[in-house]
């Protein structure tokens, strides 16, 4: 698809934008994020009672993000997690030609930011995003801590998923067998 000439440059990865985490009881979840962690729950999604979402700020441009009705004896409660791009529709296409399955085209939010998602070789759901505005203003927050600097997941296959993170994707996720 791309001349061996003109591969597509990866553009930068500034960190992770949010993890999304599935719980099996919201309220005590939000317990733990406000009460212990000391973040304040800023928006819920209430389209219908398992699809709710609570986001917990970190800063301007990180979230924990929580959903509600994880499956009973399922211990994967990772559901994505984001990095931040300077431009998703050049990450898009980078992707794209290191042979990596993407959508056809990023995802415009009627806020203005794009995202699109791909999943790797572990079957995690990988989400990247590029803000239409500068986000990285810090917030007064009191939670335990001010940033997101790592995101771990669990995999099976590490030769894979070091394939896909370290000489494609080139991100910082840490990966556990």
């Amino acid at each position: 698809m791309f001349p061996a000439n003109a591969q597509p440059e990866r553009p930068a990865l500034t960190g992770i934008a949010f993890i999304e985490i599935q719980v099996t009881d919201l309220k005590k979840s939000t317990g733990f994020y406000t009460g212990l962690l000391g973040y304040q729950a800023v928006t819920v999604h209430t389209s219908a009672a398992k699809d709710q979402w609570i986001y917990f700020p970190v800063n301007a441009a990180q979230s924990i993000r929580i959903k509600d009705g994880l499956p009973a004896g399922q211990d994967e409660r990772l559901l994505s997690v984001a990095f931040r791009t300077t431009d998703a529709e050049s990450l898009r296409r980078y992707l794209q030609s290191k042979s990596v399955k993407v959508a056809a085209s990023v995802i415009k939010e009627p806020g203005g930011d794009s995202w699109f998602q791909v999943t790797d070789p572990g079957n995690h759901t990988v989400k990247f995003i590029q803000y239409a505005a500068d986000k990285t203003t810090r917030l007064q927050q009191q939670g335990v801590s001010t940033s997101i600097l790592h995101a771990g997941i669990t995999v099976a296959d590490t030769a894979a998923i070091n394939t896909f993170r370290k000489k494609i994707v080139r991100t910082g996720f840490c990966t556990t067998v």
